[in-house]
């Protein structure tokens, strides 16, 4: 057997990594900004800053910076110092100045070098767009200025008038810029635009041309004898070239007779495949278990020109494009509008303009509204909903409410969002009275309404102080009773149907996770139906016995509430010994070991409390922990350490709290109580 040859090491701190990647993020920027170029600009490269734009006696002056750092007024002195020097060495020039860099703003670490206690930087763009008092930035700066440098002489030599308007004003800061990798994606769909605009070329042959064009940028900026200038007649050269090629007749023909076979290419199969892929798609974005944002980035690789399904109807791959540009919106803006972009070029379509009227209310409410103005179906009365809600789901609300909008308005997206809006608002009772209204084929078309339906259903058949916590998960033992009430014991049938009917819906779309989770919560309130027990206990036993002894944890909690006689103490060691191997537990195991204690006599279970508490915590309400820890304290007998653990619980409900009072005064029958909410 040879032996494995020793890695080669280096000498620690002598690696260029950093330079390296600040270099190459200067290099796609500069062919960004060649790309971004309009007809009669310059682009001079590495001659004042890292970029200059020239138009006539214009020019804007970038600096560019790849840092994980933030930016201080302390840091970007020598930048403010070579303003200076830059507008000295062009006086005939009207000079505008960027500062662009990936890192955030950062506060000045003394807060005597922080204008009115605020970020130099952000008080410095406060003084651009809100028109504040410059004066606290300038005395900030003239403290911060080496003495001696062309800063300080400036600020000595200039009124404050002068200083805002030939310092202040000109520079911008661009902080929180996006990385390299987003620059690409940027230079990419700008290329490609330009492919395809000015060139008659497919989308995506543009997306090829990328390193000749950064490869250019980059000779341009490390010449050391030229100009080092690009302009929009030169990009448009060197595309022509790229895109363009000469070829042999004989070959040339040899191309056309192949062209003529592909003429007519059996396109059902794609088409069928990006159908299946996109209804998918639709059916799981409400869900972070499908990773919604890489489907959608999949999808869009593939029916984008040049991707595996470019063979597809255009009118299809247009709607695809424009629902994978609707789920990257809020992750990937840049992105979703290039996805865009190309889909209006494919199909003008409906979607498509929803769509785009969704992006441009990032910047502009108002111009997305008049974009649409003329739709009138549900989507886009669901696209004017996500308009209201941008900046808070409130307003979205009152929209509804204002405009008398029902879910018949909309389509099954939109009555799944407003439903889930009226649960994040608690705004429980008109959260019901909309799910009542839903159309029943929205449930099939949006498969997330059943399991905040359902949701909804069983906050309603728990107390209301108890309702948020419900919705935490199902309870590991009888923490959260149900309501008996005629009117409840039917929502509560209700729920559980439509947790059973989610189920279903959830394993075909392989969301598995939270399919196990609907049918936990389905037996739940099953087990506590007496017209139902009986089967569910049979088929919490059929899963028991179908799952292997590692599985075992998740259905412990409903193994016990099936009373199917598990051996308690076995699993709690077993828990137990991982919890010491591994130094922490799994959701599972956290829910089963609690289980098992509340299972336990209060005497038991409170001895073994400390050593497991801080493994459970991360996974359950802190009321919850602080509510067992008092009653089984209380009902071992300990009633001093219940008052002073009473006292130090710090999130109980006033009517719980006034519970466990009368618990350790012994006011509450014993036997009336256990380790619940109540």
């Amino acid at each position: 057997m040879s032996r494995q040859a020793p890695r080669l090491e280096g000498v620690p701190g002598t690696e260029a990594i950093g330079s390296k990647r600040g270099y190459y993020y200067q290099d796609v920027a500069t062919a960004l900004a060649w790309a971004q170029l309009r007809d009669g600009e310059t682009l001079v490269v590495e001659v004042a800053e890292d970029l200059a734009v020239v138009r006539g006696d214009g020019a804007e002056i970038h600096q560019l910076k790849h840092l994980a750092a933030p930016t201080t007024l302390n840091s970007a002195l020598e930048f403010l110092d070579r303003v200076v020097e830059l507008r000295e060495r062009n006086p005939g020039k009207r000079l505008a100045f960027v500062y662009r860099t990936t890192g955030r703003i950062g506060a000045e670490k003394k807060r005597t070098h922080r204008p009115a206690g605020k970020a130099g930087l952000s008080y410095w763009g406060d003084v651009q767009k809100l028109g504040i008092d410059p004066l606290p930035l300038i005395a900030v700066l003239k403290a911060l200025a080496p003495a001696k440098s062309r800063l300080h002489s400036f600020l000595t030599a200039k009124s404050a008038d002068e200083i805002l308007a030939e310092l202040i004003v000109p520079i911008t800061w661009a902080t929180s810029e996006p990385d390299t990798s987003r620059l690409r994606l940027q230079l990419e769909e700008r290329l490609s635009e330009i492919a395809h605009h000015d060139h008659r070329l497919p989308w995506g042959e543009g997306r090829r041309l990328l390193s000749a064009v950064i490869d250019a940028a980059t000779r341009v900026s490390t010449d050391a004898t030229g100009s080092r200038q690009l302009s929009y007649v030169g990009l448009q050269t060197l595309l022509e070239e790229e895109t363009r090629k000469s070829l042999p007749h004989r070959d040339y023909q040899q191309l056309l007779e192949a062209a003529a076979l592909a003429e007519n290419p059996p396109t059902e199969q794609v088409n069928a495949d990006v159908e299946r892929r996109l209804a998918r798609l639709k059916a799981v974005r409400f869900f972070p278990e499908a990773k919604p944002a890489d489907l959608a980035r999949r999808l869009a690789t593939d029916v984008r020109d040049g991707g595996t399904c470019q063979l597809g109807g255009k009118a299809l791959r247009a709607l695809a494009l424009s629902w994978c540009a609707r789920v990257l919106s809020d992750v990937d803006h840049d992105f979703a509008a290039a996805l865009l972009s190309e889909a209006k070029v494919l199909s003008p379509q409906s979607h498509v303009t929803l769509i785009e009227a969704l992006l441009l209310s990032k910047k502009d409410v108002a111009k997305a509204r008049k974009l649409i103005v003329d739709e009138r179906a549900g989507p886009a009365q669901t696209i004017r909903y996500a308009l209201a809600r941008r900046e808070d789901i409130s307003e979205g609300l009152r929209w509804i409410e204002t405009v008398g909008l029902t879910p018949a308005h909309l389509d099954a997206d939109g009555s799944c969002l407003v439903l889930g809006d009226m649960v994040k608002q608690g705004r429980w009772d008109e959260a019901l009275k909309w799910l009542d209204r839903i159309q029943a084929e929205a449930f099939d078309a949006c498969p997330a309404l059943l399991w905040v339906g359902a949701n909804v259903l069983v906050a309603h058949s728990v107390a209301p102080q108890l309702r948020t916590i419900v919705l935490g998960g199902p309870p590991v033992a009888n923490e959260l009773p149900l309501m008996d009430r005629a009117e409840t014991l039917i929502l509560r049938r209700r729920s559980a149907a439509m947790f059973r009917r989610f189920y279903s819906a959830a394993q075909r779309l392989e969301i598995s996770d939270t399919a196990a989770l609907a049918l936990e919560y389905c037996l739940w309130l099953q087990l506590q139906d007496r017209t139902t027990a009986t089967a569910a206990a049979a088929e919490v036993l059929q899963h028991w016995n179908a799952v292997g002894t590692e599985e075992h944890a998740r259905w412990v909690p409903l193994a016990l509430a099936a009373n199917l006689g598990i051996d308690q103490k076995e699993l709690a060691q077993k828990i137990d010994q991982r919890a010491a191997t591994y130094g922490a537990l799994n959701m599972n195991d956290a829910r089963a070991r609690v289980a098992l204690l509340l299972a336990q006599r209060p005497g038991d279970s409170i001895d073994q409390w400390p050593a497991i508490r801080e493994h459970i915590r991360p996974y359950f309400h802190q009321g919850f922990l602080e509510n067992f820890e008092v009653q089984a304290l209380a009902l071992s007998g300990r009633q001093a350490d219940a008052a002073m653990a009473l006292a130090n619980a710090t999130d109980l409900p006033d009517v719980v709290r006034q519970r466990l009072a009368l618990e350790i005064t012994g006011a509450v029958d014993e036997a009336a109580t256990s380790p619940r909410f109540q």
